[in-house]
C-alpha cells in the first residue's frame, strides 16, 4: 500500500474549495446583475450553473424582490420555477 502525503491532499482540497467558493460568490454576483438588466436567457444559464436565487444583494434583497418591483414577469417566472422565495 502506497503511503499518502495527506498534508499535500488537504492543501489541495483547501485550494479547490476556495475556488469554488470564489466561483460561486462571481456566479451569484452575475445572477443579480442579469436581474437588474432583465436578462432572461443569463439568468437561466446561472442558474444552471449553481447561482443561489436566493442570494440577496448590498441592500439585502433578493433577485426576486427585484424581478418584482421592476415588472419583469419572465424572470420572477423563472425565479420561483427555480425555488426563489
Amino acid at each position: 500500500m502506497k503511503n499518502l502525503n495527506i498534508t499535500f491532499i488537504s492543501y489541495d482540497i483547501d485550494s479547490v474549495t476556495k475556488k469554488l467558493k470564489v466561483k460561486k460568490k462571481e456566479i451569484n454576483k452575475l445572477f443579480l446583475k442579469a436581474t437588474d438588466l432583465n436578462k432572461t436567457e443569463d439568468i437561466k444559464t446561472l442558474i444552471e450553473e449553481g447561482a443561489d436565487v436566493n442570494v440577496v444583494d448590498e441592500n439585502g434583497k433578493t433577485a426576486l424582490y427585484w424581478a418584482s418591483l421592476l415588472g419583469y414577469s419572465e424572470i420572477v417566472k423563472i425565479l420561483k420555477e427555480a425555488g426563489a422565495k
